[in-house]
């Protein structure tokens, strides 16, 4: 059983073995105001793999996305990024934050937008070149959108406006690739279109994290996942994680819907069960079957 790392002390970015990881944490803690949103979080994160990022809702997901970007302030870290300080390694990392952080009526083309994941090498006062708008279209037509270029960014849905964001992302050529629930609120053709180029990148080298609610879709693309309720509860391979015993733990005792395919029921005393009517359409994905289980949550 995958468990969180427990080694404490400072990562050393001249050691080579580092550039094995994508993501190496030590120590990770954030604070707001009175208010500890992570805990000495430890955990390495490889190459060529895609990573969904789990929890109850006010577990930290975001903010242990936002502090390996480097957007909030945290204490006591070594964060590495392909095995440099966070502060040059960070250059690598492409992201698609929550929609609900975006201001989208702003008057900006669909193309404009995309076209912004290029600014990081730009700088301030760099205009882009025909190259980057070259890049930019083609990043569009990856996503379905190219025939939309000149569109007011305001004027699409929100399946169409995720998918202009993660055109943006892929202009920015990161190796990593950070996603806030980018499946929430998409239809059906859109989260078929994320899921593809995400395991194009993951299949390219990438590595790709991806926070989300949805445990039917992380359990069924994500090569490892990680359970967050204010420190990691676990990590590691999908099919060791996604049990009865880590969800308890890491939800707490709640009732939890996954994708309208399982209804996972975890119960105050870490009893685990699903709706018996999903049982028998996908057993793989609940250990034991969906059977109840008086166990308790492994540590």
């Amino acid at each position: 059983m995958a468990t969180p790392i427990d080694i404490h002390t400072p990562i050393k970015s001249d050691d080579p073995a580092n550039s094995s990881s994508a993501i190496s944490v030590r120590g990770l803690s954030v604070r707001y105001g009175d208010r500890l949103a992570l805990d000495n979080v430890n955990v390495d994160i490889g190459w060529g793999t895609i990573v969904g990022v789990i929890g109850p809702n006010g577990a930290g997901k975001s903010t242990f996305l936002k502090a390996i970007l480097g957007v909030v302030p945290h204490r006591d870290v070594s964060l590495l990024i392909g095995g440099k300080p966070q502060s040059v390694g960070r250059k690598q990392i492409a992201y698609v934050p929550q929609r609900e952080e975006v201001h989208w009526d702003f008057p900006v083309t669909v193309e404009d937008v995309a076209l912004m994941g290029s600014y990081g090498r730009l700088g301030l006062l760099g205009r882009p070149s025909t190259k980057d708008r070259e890049l930019a279209r083609w990043a569009l037509d990856q996503v379905g959108m190219l025939d939309r270029h000149h569109t007011q960014i305001a004027e699409l849905s929100g399946g169409q406006q995720q998918r202009v964001f993660l055109a943006r992302a892929l202009v920015q050529q990161g190796r990593i690739l950070i996603l806030d629930e980018p499946l929430n609120g998409v239809d059906a053709s859109t989260e078929e279109t994320i899921l593809h180029l995400l395991d194009d990148f993951r299949k390219s080298g990438g590595t790709v994290l991806m926070a989300t609610h949805d445990l039917d879709i992380a359990a069924r693309v994500s090569d490892d996942l990680c359970c967050i309720n204010r420190t990691i509860i676990a990590f590691g391979p999908t099919a060791q994680v996604f049990t009865p015993q880590v969800l308890a733990r890491t939800y707490g005792g709640k009732i939890m819907h996954t994708h309208g395919q399982h209804d996972i029921i975890i119960g105050e005393n870490g009893s685990v069960g699903v709706n018996p009517q999903h049982v028998h359409e996908h057993p793989q994905l609940i250990p034991n079957g969906g059977v109840e289980t008086k166990d308790k949550a492994e540590t």
